[in-house]
């Protein structure tokens, strides 16, 4: 859930870039605007997400709080990381004049499902002690 999550993010903000940079609406010169609108966007979309996965495990698992929050915890972290990921690879891959539609899938979901881990095992070691 949480790789797919974080995928399904990154690749949705990738497109949105990448529409944007053909059509002109969004520049290189607009990297910061960007990276705060996705951080923005990539928030509200986690909370609502972090939600509905609470919700989730508490009526369908039965899981200490500490997991419940372990997962909250990286899901949201996943979504907000992998936005602004989706976000700035197309903008640096226009600059350096690589395609950005390269960006778009195996890249991002590779280095958002690597990070995703880490995030992971990092938060489960200082929230349950794993």
């Amino acid at each position: 859930m949480l790789m797919d999550s974080g995928g399904n993010a990154g690749t949705q903000s990738s497109t949105t870039v990448i529409r944007g940079i053909y059509t002109g609406e969004i520049e290189f010169k607009e990297f910061v605007q960007v990276m705060f609108k996705e951080l923005r966007i990539g928030l509200i979309v986690g909370a609502v997400l972090v939600a509905v996965n609470i919700v989730r495990m508490s009526i369908l698992d039965s899981v200490s709080i500490g997991v419940t929050l372990t997962v909250s915890v990286t899901l949201l972290t996943t979504i907000v990381l992998s936005k602004m990921i989706g976000g700035i690879l197309p903008l640096i891959a226009e600059k350096i004049k690589v395609d950005p539609t390269i960006m778009a899938g195996p890249l991002i979901t590779t280095i958002v499902d690597t990070l995703v881990l880490f995030v992971y095992f990092e938060v489960a070691t200082l929230l349950i002690g794993v």
